[in-house]
């Protein structure tokens, strides 16, 4: 199995504990041998292929669940890809955290706006958190700083419009809309700013940042007295009395003459020419934050539509492995209650990880006593097949799985 990079968080931060454990399979493996001498290693790494192998034959009929709930859509695909994500180790995100993000942007250079009251669901869950830095530049790049801030290495999202009639009850022109009503996304994201998630949702529309209305409007005022002064100043004199001879304020009306028609053709041209190039500056700049959040989103993506299901339950999987081989090698350890386990486990993984690492125990526990490589007495204490025993367990939970997949029995995807 490949297994995606991750970044774990450094020692001593303070950052949310995660369940997700920052390592591959093969850095679980490499973890849980540590200390071990050369033969009981290798026993452990044969056991440990063999688990993973077991996992992922189990793994069979929850792709062909993930299959059917991305073809039904809606709910069902909600509530599937909600199991799948508990399962890769991802918590859903605190819609504070969402509601802090909106407004203007701490790492890109880029300001969005969202109407939140537009979708009928929408749900977010990540996985794993690091710190990083960013040099950003300010002040059309005379000024320079390093921000630091939180950004987690994955996140998912799950998102629904609202149905048609929402919109037309509320006075909106369904054809004037940027998005399809009822429509649903799922996608799956990499590397995102905490700061920044709101640039993750569909329909978010750029605005001008406080230093872009300054920068845009201070010109257009002071251009605008410019052309009003000596542009326009002649040819409004001139307009007034007009209107005043053809309200009967003025006995005769001026003469139009080719001078006076030359004098109103330039000061509209000029006008409009000014007109223009304010335009030009704003469609410029929305263009230039258009492309700076395409381009951030572009790198960030992962996944869109049913892919995100199966990158997930592919996840799903590996954590499974991760976390029933480090469970395995804590229990050969000695005999211990699931407390103790934990510590040993979480010892290991703080050494390795940092501090952010919050071990399931208790799944891994189960998982291990359903693939018959550990029991628990009355008393709660928990012990470890023996290694030597390991490999047959396995091999006839092998053997029961394509007994079940020859009669055609629903597999046990636990």
């Amino acid at each position: 199995m490949s297994d995606e990079p991750a970044a774990a968080p450094a020692a001593g931060t303070s950052l949310p504990r995660s369940r997700y454990l920052p390592m591959t399979t093969a850095d679980a493996v490499d973890l849980a041998v540590d200390g071990l001498d050369d033969a009981t290693a290798d026993d452990v790494r044969a056991v440990s292929d063999a688990v993973g192998a077991v996992v992922h034959a189990r793994y069979r009929e929850r792709w062909v669940r993930a299959r059917g709930a991305a073809e039904a859509g809606g709910d069902a695909l909600l509530d599937d890809l909600a199991d799948l994500l508990d399962r890769a180790n991802y918590d859903e995100l605190p819609r504070e955290v969402l509601d802090d993000a909106l407004g203007e942007s701490a790492v890109f250079a880029v300001r969005v706006e969202v109407d939140l009251d537009d979708f009928e669901v929408l749900r977010l869950w990540r996985r794993g958190v690091h710190r990083s830095d960013q040099t950003v530049r300010r002040w059309w790049g005379l000024r320079r700083r390093t921000i630091e801030f939180d950004e987690y290495d994955r996140v998912a999202m799950y998102a629904r419009y609202r149905p048609a009639e929402h919109f037309t009850a509320s006075g909106r022109d369904l054809d004037k809309l940027a998005f399809t009503p009822g429509s649903e996304h799922v996608k799956l994201f990499q590397n995102v700013p905490v700061p920044d998630v709101e640039m993750l949702l569909p329909g978010t529309r750029v605005s001008m940042r406080t230093v872009d209305k300054i920068f845009i409007g201070v010109p257009a005022v002071v251009g605008g007295v410019v052309v009003a002064v000596t542009r326009l100043a002649s040819a409004v004199g001139f307009l007034a009395l007009l209107a005043a001879a053809y309200l009967g304020l003025r006995e005769s009306a001026p003469d139009i003459s080719t001078g006076v028609l030359a004098t109103l053709f330039g000061a509209f041209a000029a006008l409009g020419s000014f007109l223009w190039r304010q335009w030009s500056k704003y469609e410029k700049r929305r263009t230039k934050y258009l492309q700076s959040l395409s381009e951030g989103l572009y790198v960030r993506t992962l996944a869109d539509g049913p892919g995100v299901l199966f990158t997930v339950l592919d996840a799903g999987e590996r954590e499974d492995v991760k976390e029933a081989v480090l469970a395995y090698r804590g229990l050969l350890d000695g005999a211990a209650g699931a407390d103790a386990v934990d510590e040993r486990v979480e010892g290991r993984l703080h050494e390795r990880c940092g501090d952010g690492v919050d071990f399931e125990v208790p799944d891994a526990l189960d998982r291990l006593a359903d693939l018959g490589l550990a029991t628990r007495d009355e008393d709660g204490v928990w012990s470890a097949l023996p290694l030597e025993e390991a490999p047959g367990v396995l091999r006839e939970r092998w053997r029961e799985l394509g007994d079940r997949l020859v009669s055609g029995a629903p597999a046990d995807t636990r």
